[in-house]
């Protein structure tokens, strides 16, 4: 999208500059972790295909903050995975990119930017619960994750509610 429509949004021209920035960062977190992988001996897996629904400024950017907030709970929640003292540090300097991008999100919807004093770790099955809406198709050549996402939850009023609440 077009800075002129962040723009007509209420964001600033510096957020949008900001937005640039963290793309540049998520390509080169992608490559960081690619090349790690391949050091290992491995062959990473190839990339998904995702749709993430947005339609204007206002619903990428709250979309971006949710993402950004899944993503920094899954580094967290991962580091104790990771057996590794080098992909360690790796994993928590883009922790911090992530979290510092989270506040960024946050801040620019007008929320409060330090939501809580500590982190919220997701393990891989709650990390992929969230993302896993977002993900269309895999590649066939992807081995299968060992995650699965948790059913979906449906709420039923068995009491009635006050009046004029529903």
């Amino acid at each position: 999208m077009p800075e002129l429509m962040f723009l007509a949004a209420g964001f600033s021209s510096e957020y949008y500059t900001n937005m640039k920035y963290m793309v540049s960062d998520e390509e080169q977190h992608v490559e960081l972790l690619t090349t790690s992988i391949k050091g290992t001996s491995a062959t990473p897996v190839a990339a998904c295909e995702y749709s993430f629904p947005y339609t204007d400024p206002m619903s990428f950017v709250t979309l971006a903050s949710v993402l950004e907030g899944v993503g920094t709970s899954a580094y967290l929640g991962g580091a104790g995975l990771v057996t590794s003292k080098e992909y360690l540090g790796v994993a928590g300097s883009i922790l911090v990119t992530e979290s510092i991008r989270t506040s960024l999100q946050r801040f620019n919807l007008g929320e409060i930017a330090p939501a809580n004093p500590y982190g919220t770790a997701l393990g891989l099955n709650e990390a992929y619960t969230l993302a896993a809406s977002f993900i269309t198709s895999s590649p066939a050549s992807n081995p299968p994750l060992p995650v699965k996402a948790f059913p979906g939850l449906i709420a039923t009023q068995v009491a009635p509610t006050g009046q004029g609440i529903q």
